[in-house]
């Protein structure tokens, strides 16, 4: 990732979220690297009341789903063919963000899919230090 492309990043989220992102991130590697994760089960328990929770959510998706008007519909299996999926895949990302974002993230997925046929990415530890060198040059310190 070029400094620019990082630069674009910190502009849309700010510093605080960047070096939140980066510091969980680094967090993250050194809990798995020293064996500090959560046990299997706690995650698959949390996730059953994550999806308990979303029950009334669900219930508006797919109402919302059911009432789309043929044009709409029509775009929706178009931006599903897009991205390689089915429409009731893509359909909670519709609902949640728009048409227009998600198509724009599939036409950049599509992109930096074909940038990357021909062009070598920047390692993970790589990026995170230029983040973080980011940081220290332009966020403000903590207090």
């Amino acid at each position: 990732m070029s400094a620019e492309a990082i630069w674009n990043e910190v502009w849309l989220y700010g510093f605080e979220d960047i070096e939140e992102s980066v510091d969980a991130d680094l967090d993250a590697q050194e809990d798995i690297a020293g064996g500090r994760t959560i046990p299997h089960e706690e995650v698959m328990a949390q996730a059953r009341r994550n999806l308990e929770s979303n029950v009334p959510r669900e219930k508006k998706q797919a109402e919302a789903l059911a009432s789309l008007s043929a044009t709409d519909h029509a775009r929706l299996e178009r931006l599903a063919a897009r991205a390689d999926v089915t429409p009731e895949a893509i359909w909670p990302d519709v609902w949640l963000y728009g048409f227009d974002d998600v198509e724009e993230g599939i036409r950049a997925d599509i992109e930096a899919d074909e940038y990357f046929k021909s062009n070598v990415g920047i390692d993970n530890v790589e990026v995170m230090a230029e983040v973080r060198n980011l940081i220290a040059i332009h966020g403000k310190p903590r207090l």
